[in-house]
């Protein structure tokens, strides 16, 4: 029962957890929004990250370890070789390149040219083996498509069989993509000529695979690693022998190539401990590889004598904790930063783990270390004066004269010192301390050059206070850090750690391995243990029950505070965010857009034309707000509303009547806008359109994808007219060589509208595109493409206006010619392989919030505007009185940032428009 209550009781006290740290998000985002510069950050939930994921497991019997190949991925070295793998794990760290890859497979790794894109010629026999596979013959064929061709190749000639096989090597192994993903073309055509297949260099190509998508991949969130990546869990085997030997399932007599020789072992716990016994460190880096490094190499080059007095100095307290071999505990100081209280002092850490928060502060690290903690002015920013003398050393020490060594340098310097002074070896000597334990920077960071250069002065060094600037170092690096991924720690990270064994001494006197007579300071008592296991169970023996009871009521009055808080600047900006149930938890799903039955007209594949669900319209358009975008139902300012109106009275035509006025009248060009009922003229539709563009160039985290891209009404215009010709066009045996409407490649490519020109490319850098359509210049609908999803939703404030037989006619050119643009267009085989001529789908939504005839422009623009910021239409917002004040609100946003709108003529391709004078 009473493990029961615990239980309950740790549930609760994690839910208050992620309560809190979606309330800090929250509340941090809209005080950014309103200029508040206050950060709260509430205790955050501990985050896992998911295990990358294979594409295929060899038929050895193979066990992939994906949390093996995770943590060699995040132990990654920043390399400047594009095709180098180094990862510090252990004492020193291991490389992983195409010599590795060439050993342990022992596959062709020859080097020749044009190795990614070979000629091959299409001939008829490929074209049949390629209809037979049941894949285009311009693109390569996918996982799925060869297993399924698996399943009816049993009457083909050998040959086929024997070339089926082959590409199933090539699909699963060598280019080892998603399941249903197409392989690149041009390798796959070899195929064709089976000896020269079998003896390609597959090794290269299957190495150059694997390492452009682990070389400085981004880790912190689930992925996959296309390419063979058993492999790095093979290489993992060979370069930590013991880990192998114990963890790899080592297969008996060593087979040949090292890749046969293990059988690998899943499981998590086995290899936290193994990897633990490697001298490494888990997520929370801190410099205890390093240190030892550092500490080899300073013994190895300091006399005896020299040593022991370094070790009697003032600074000597680090020498005598690296020689303890004290254990570095990350993961225990992990879970003390993630229990972190916010606290408005700068330099004050608490943390609440046990019935009290317990507090880190200058007095603790004092009482810690022992060191002096003097308070001076320019405590970072001593003068000295830069003697020859100085230079000379630093000449030495291989280092600019106006930078500080890094730790790195130091140990290079070390190896060659031999024959420099007693002087010049302690200045190295004291400056290795100040390198790795006060600055305690990554290996090859220099360090502040102000600071270094008290080495030449040693009394002044060795008194200075360096107890206060190594504290401010710690405390810079860890207080409001973001500990959801891998990260450093800066300076004597090790002190956290003796800190947590002296504030829960109970656990300090188990797992802390305490030294015997107390020794002083106090960083010298405690030689640490590793592991997570009795961290975890001690942790929950600090009184759990009372420590959960008192972290809960602080949890509540934190969540009722942050609450408060929230609301209150929500309500300032006018955001009516609604949180149902526990808010870090709900999110909401992606866009789909899959054909399904329901589905109005698409393609003809659907004939019913039935109307669309309203839960699947609510799919397509998100429930929640969940981007820190502006809010575009704010409302207006009416001083700025009034100098709009004060400066259409300068205009001499501000009296003339409406049917009267100049096009080229500023007043005429907005009072059509702000007129209700009245029909958008295409340069009011292309003016509001630039306003999401120019919003979204300068701040795309504001919108709910930094893919996408805002078209004018000509792109929708173009294409419709020219569909005939397009279709009309005779294409060659592949396909391709349509006619497209001029310009096409200009939209494609980015380069038009030429307003806030993107140059982005149609889906290698855009994947949703937004743009206005006109129906027989009597109704405005827009549309929004799915590149990924090859899908287009039709948004359209009355459907009546438009019969689904009329719409099949309005999309058609968009649903053939943009895949086929991406297709024509693709800059390689590779990239061309990814897409298809298949047309695309669509649909339209019937439950979108209808509008009065005559607004339907006003309505479409911030359909766009909205879908693109991902907030909902709600009917509220859409309601039809609100026509006018969107009208208003348009021109005010426009005038504000558009000035010069009313005189703005688009002369985006002009030179392909003579199509429509005649």
């Amino acid at each position: 029962m009473f493990k029961d209550i615990v239980d309950a009781m740790r549930e609760e006290f994690w839910t208050c957890l992620k309560e809190i740290k979606y309330l800090s998000e929250r509340v941090e985002a809209v005080e950014k929004k309103v200029g508040i510069t206050t950060k709260r950050k509430g205790t955050s939930a501990q985050n896992t990250t998911p295990p990358p994921k294979p594409t295929l497991e060899p038929g050895l019997g193979f066990d992939w370890a994906s949390r093996l190949v995770h943590y060699m991925l995040g132990f990654q070295l920043y390399i400047k070789k594009n095709y180098e793998l180094w990862s510090l794990v252990g004492p020193e760290p291991v490389m992983c390149s195409l010599l590795e890859f060439d050993n342990l497979t022992g596959l062709n790794c020859e080097c020749i040219e044009d190795l990614e894109r070979p000629h091959c010629v299409v001939t008829k026999e490929l074209t049949s083996f390629w209809e037979m596979l049941g894949v285009h013959v311009e693109a390569g064929p996918s996982t799925q498509e060869i297993i399924a061709a698996f399943k009816r190749c049993e009457g083909w000639s050998q040959d086929d069989r024997k070339r089926l096989a082959y590409l199933a090597i090539f699909t699963g192994y060598i280019q080892g993509r998603k399941y249903s993903t197409p392989k690149r073309v041009s390798l796959a055509r070899f195929v064709m000529e089976l000896e020269r297949f079998e003896n390609y260099p597959w090794g290269r190509v299957a190495f150059k695979v694997l390492m452009d998508f682990v070389k400085g991949r981004d880790i912190s969130g689930c992925y996959t690693i296309n390419g063979f990546a058993q492999a790095l869990q093979v290489w993992v085997y060979t370069a930590l022998p013991e880990l192998g030997a114990t963890f790899g399932n080592p297969l008996p007599n060593n087979p040949s190539p090292p890749i046969l020789a293990y059988k690998g072992r899943k499981g998590r716990r086995q290899f936290k401990e193994a990897i633990l016994s490697q001298d490494t460190y888990i997520r929370g880096r801190a410099p205890a590889v390093t240190c030892w490094m550092l500490h080899t190499a300073l013994k190895k080059a300091l006399h005896d004598d020299e040593y022991e007095e370094l070790m009697d100095s003032k600074l000597g307290v680090f020498i005598k904790f690296q020689e303890l071999g004290f254990d570095w505990a990350s993961r225990l100081v992990h879970y003390m930063l993630g229990f972190l209280l916010d606290i408005k002092k700068k330099y004050e850490l608490w943390s609440l783990v046990g019935p009290e928060p317990v507090r880190f502060s200058l007095l603790e690290f004092e009482n810690l270390t022992g060191l002096n903690y003097e308070y001076i002015e320019d405590l970072e920013r001593p003068h000295c004066v830069v003697t020859k003398e100085l230079t000379s050393f630093w000449e030495m020490l291989g280092v600019h004269v106006e930078a500080g060594p890094s730790t790195q340098e130091i140990i290079a310097a070390f190896e060659r010192c031999e024959g420099w002074s007693r002087d010049d070896r302690k200045w190295l000597a004291y400056l290795s301390i100040f390198t790795r334990y006060i600055e305690g920077k990554k290996y090859s960071t220099p360090t502040r050059v102000s600071l270094a250069r008290l080495v030449m002065e040693l009394e002044r060094f060795e008194n200075y206070p360096w107890g206060r600037v190594a504290f401010k170092v710690l405390m810079d690096s860890v207080k409001g850090r973001d500990i959801s991924g891998c990260y450093t720690i800066n300076g004597f990270a090790q002190a956290l750690q003796v800190w947590v064994y002296i504030a829960l001494l109970e656990l300090g006197a188990n797992y802390g391995n305490p030294l015997p007579n107390n020794l002083s300071p106090l960083i010298l008592a405690y030689k640490g243990r590793k592991g997570r296991r009795q961290f975890k169970e001690a942790i929950l023996s600090q009184d759990i029950v009372d420590a959960m009871r008192e972290g809960f009521g602080t949890c509540l009055k934190e969540i009722k505070y942050l609450s408060e808080r929230v609301e209150a600047v929500e309500k300032k900006v006018g955001i009516t965010t609604k949180q149902k149930g526990i808010s870090a938890q709900n999110t909401t799903p992606p866009p789909k857009s899959t054909l399904k039955p329901g589905s109005e007209s698409v393609n003809g594949t659907n004939v019913g034309r039935k109307s669309l669900p309203e839960d699947k319209a609510k799919v397509i358009i998100p429930k929640k707000k969940l981007y820190p975008g502006y809010n575009p139902f704010v409302p207006i300012d009416k001083k700025k509303l009034k100098e709009l109106a004060d400066w259409l009275k300068t205009c001499p035509h501000y009296r003339t009547p409406l049917y009267k006025k100049p096009r080229t009248s500023r007043t005429w060009w907005y009072q059509i806008l702000q007129t209700s009922l009245e029909w958008l003229e295409d340069c009011h539709i292309d003016a509001w359109i630039n306003v999401p563009r120019k919003r979204y160039d300068a701040n795309p985290q504001h919108f709910r994808g930094e893919r996408m891209c805002f078209r004018d009404y000509l792109f929708a215009q173009q294409w419709r007219f020219n569909y005939k010709d397009f279709k009309d066009s005779e294409p060659d045996q592949n396909g391709l060589g349509r006619r497209l409407p001029g310009g096409a490649w200009n939209y494609y490519a980015g380069t038009i509208p030429s307003f806030c020109q993107s140059n982005k490319v149609w889906g290698t850098d855009i994947d949703d595109i937004y743009a206005p359509v006109n129906f027989a210049d009597s109704h405005w609908i827009a549309i929004w493409i799915s590149i990924p999803k090859r899908h287009i939703v039709v948004f359209d404030s009355i459907c009546s206006s438009i019969s689904p037989e009329e719409l099949d006619v309005v999309m058609e050119p968009f649903l053939y010619m943009v895949p086929y643009l991406l297709v024509e267009c693709a800059s390689s085989d590779e990239l061309r392989a990814q897409y298809s001529l298949e047309p695309f789908t669509y649909e339209r939504p019937t439950n979108i919030p209808p509008v009065r005839a005559g607004d339907c422009g006003v309505y479409t623009l911030k359909y766009i505007e909205c879908h693109a910021l991902g907030i909902e239409f709600s009917k509220k917002d859409f309601a039809k009185a609100n026509g006018k004040t969107m009208e208003d609100k348009m021109a005010v946003d426009i005038f504000q940032e558009l000035p010069d709108a009313h005189e703005f003529e688009n002369k985006d391709n002009d030179a392909n428009l003579g199509a429509y004078e005649g």
